[in-house]
Order: C-alpha cells, then sequence, then structure tokens
C-alpha cells in the first residue's frame, strides 16, 4: 500500500485494480480508486508557452479587427439638466453630429402624471398610461439597440398634473463613418 495515497500496490509498484473512481478509504476522506495514482500534468516548455501565447494573441487581434462596432465614442445624454424645474416636454440633444446607437435607456415618470410617451426618431412608445402616479415610476429599457441620427427627435412628455420633476437618460454609443456599410 502507498503511504501517501492508500492505493494498493503490486510487488512491482504498480496500482492494483480495486474498482472504480471514488473510492473513498472510510474516514481518510481519500480517493483510492483506479487512476488516481501517479497522476500529475505536462509540463510545459517555454517555447511552448510562448507558441500558445502568440497563437491566443493573434487570434485576439483578429476578433477585434472583425468586431462590428467602434466603442471608442461614449454617449451618456440626459435631461434635464442641473434643474428641478418640471417640465411636461424633456427634450435631449444629442452628443455628437452623426447617428448614435442607444444601448439604455432609464425614465423617471413624475408624480402625478397620467401618460408619459417617448418619441425616438419615427418611433413613440407610451411608457405609461392610467391614474395619477402617486410617487415617481422609474422605468429602465436595456439592450435596446436604437439608432439614431443627429436630428431624430428624443422627446419625452407627460400629461397630468404633474408636480415632481422628470427625467430621460440615454447611453450608448456614436457612430463612426463606415459602420452602417
Amino acid at each position: 500500500m502507498c503511504k501517501a495515497c492508500h492505493t494498493v500496490l503490486d510487488a512491482g509498484g504498480c496500482a492494483i485494480e480495486t474498482g472504480g473512481r471514488n473510492q473513498i478509504v472510510p474516514g481518510s476522506g481519500r480517493d483510492t480508486g483506479q487512476g488516481t495514482h501517479g497522476l500529475a500534468p505536462r509540463t510545459l516548455t517555454d517555447t511552448e508557452i510562448h507558441q500558445i501565447l502568440a497563437a491566443k494573441s493573434v487570434k485576439y487581434q483578429q476578433l477585434s479587427d472583425n468586431r462590428l462596432f467602434d466603442f471608442s465614442h461614449p454617449v451618456d445624454e440626459y435631461a434635464p439638466q442641473g434643474t428641478s424645474s418640471i417640465f411636461l416636454t424633456i427634450t435631449v440633444q444629442p452628443d455628437y453630429d452623426m447617428p448614435e446607437r442607444y444601448e439604455n435607456i432609464t425614465v423617471i415618470v413624475p408624480v402625478g402624471a397620467t401618460t408619459a410617451s417617448l418619441q425616438l426618431g419615427q418611433r413613440t412608445m407610451v411608457l405609461y398610461s392610467g391614474p395619477a402616479l402617486a410617487i415617481p415610476n422609474v422605468i429602465t429599457i436595456p439592450n435596446t439597440g436604437i439608432i439614431l441620427n443627429s436630428d431624430d427627435a428624443r422627446i419625452l412628455t407627460f400629461t397630468g398634473a404633474v408636480t415632481t420633476a422628470g427625467y430621460l437618460g440615454m447611453t450608448g454609443f456614436a457612430i463612426t463613418r463606415g459602420q452602417f456599410s
């Protein structure tokens, strides 16, 4: 028997087949099943390590070159900016004079609103319609992927006896030249 792992060995020092894997010796917590004696991971040479790293580097560069979208122009647009005034219409201006792709939209529908609609370009979405809100309603729209040109509308409109300020925030990335082709 091997003193290190309690595997039954024959006279030549080879493990004797005593059953399948996961044969735990009672009280020891050690696996003495088939194939557990003498296993060691293969050691890589420095040359093999460098070859693997070079291949991975080339693969990552190819993935980077083939990406479908440029994330170098982040967009974080929101309104109202620095005011606590109450507006029934909130308009957000684009950060860039180029198309922008919005990934996430956050809206706060204020207290007293009976409807809230969001116009993004030619799309109009009713976000809330019902009795006057007693507390602000926070709406998040993740992973939208909506693309708007710099002259497209970004307007949030409320109706009702609004008593608190609403909010419209949009995050994403500007689309640089050549990303539509």
